[in-house]
């Protein structure tokens, strides 16, 4: 990603959300909350975070999800 990376969530029912950008010594770097319901596309506006790996932790009521994003 370089300036703006994507989300994609599929939600059956609104549910809510938490993501959580962090770099691979554990700094919290972007931290976003809300609900969704369907299909959306989350814009995540990295243009600000150094160049590097990071580590996406996305929260639902559904369960849980770990991605490496990296920003170049």
């Amino acid at each position: 990603a370089r300036d703006i990376l994507n989300i994609r969530f599929t939600a059956d029912h609104p549910t809510d959300i938490s993501l959580k950008v962090i770099t691979l010594d554990g700094k919290e770097m972007l931290a976003l909350s809300g609900s969704l319901a369907g299909t959306e596309i989350l814009p995540l506006d990295v243009s600000q975070l150094p160049k590097g790996m990071y580590v996406m932790y996305v929260i639902t009521e559904g369960g849980s999800a770990i991605e490496k994003v990296f920003v170049d």
